[in-house]
């Protein structure tokens, strides 16, 4: 069987397999069940993947003229087998990944991701956001809260073109109006034993280390 091409933007997309199912009947009920697997994806700029399989369970809440009210749906997800070309990435990328994530949304503009567990190897993101004001003539503004666990720094190394060293805990909250440019946010977080190769720095940061930083800009800069 020959790759197919998708139909996406951007670098040229094949696969060798997809079996995607969808069930939703209005007449039944609200329920929605989304599973998709999909088998040796390669992009041409160097992304290659074994195995993505993904499955949505929701609900879609109709209105009487048959549109969309609402929508929401709990998402899982898994990759294996992955790979990049770009040596400087391969390190970075790991070869394999996990999602959990709930996303609900509603007709008078409003998206929330919660839920949000984001895992490759010891890599780890977790958390949510929530973006208002996105029905017509709205203002749309997002707000996030966010924590990652880093691993050992190391993976990310030939990607930094520095020998990084230590681990990272941080958290960090704020939001943005899109419309102004106006944004808070906060970061806050613990090292351990954090290295990049200069010894006069790495003297300092080797030791726990709290982190703190806060910034904001308002509408008028």
């Amino acid at each position: 069987m020959l790759p197919v091409v998708l139909p996406l933007p951007g670098p040229a997309t094949l696969i060798d397999r997809a079996d995607i199912e969808i069930s939703f009947d209005a007449a039944q009920g609200d329920a929605l069940v989304v599973s998709a697997n999909v088998r040796n994806l390669q992009r041409d700029d160097g992304i290659l993947l074994d195995a993505m399989e993904l499955r949505a369970d929701g609900t879609i809440v109709l209105t009487e003229g048959n549109g969309i009210a609402s929508a929401s749906a709990e998402i899982d997800a898994d990759l294996s087998g992955l790979s990049v070309t770009d040596p400087n990435l391969f390190e970075a990328a790991g070869d394999s990944a996990t999602l959990t994530a709930q996303v609900d949304w509603a007709s008078e503009g409003r998206l929330d991701l919660s839920d949000l567990d984001l895992r490759s190897d010891q890599v780890q993101l977790t958390g949510g956001a929530q973006v208002t004001g996105l029905a017509e003539e709205a203002a749309p503004e997002v707000a996030l809260d966010a924590n990652l666990t880093s691993g050992p720094l190391a993976r990310f190394a030939t990607l930094a073109a520095t020998p990084l060293t230590g681990s990272v805990v941080t958290s960090l909250s704020g939001n943005y109006a899109v419309q102004t440019g106006a944004f808070n946010v906060t970061v806050d977080g613990t090292g351990q034993g954090l290295g990049s190769g200069q010894p006069e720095a790495d003297a300092l940061l080797a030791g726990p280390l709290t982190l703190g930083v806060t910034a904001a800009r308002g509408a008028e800069g």
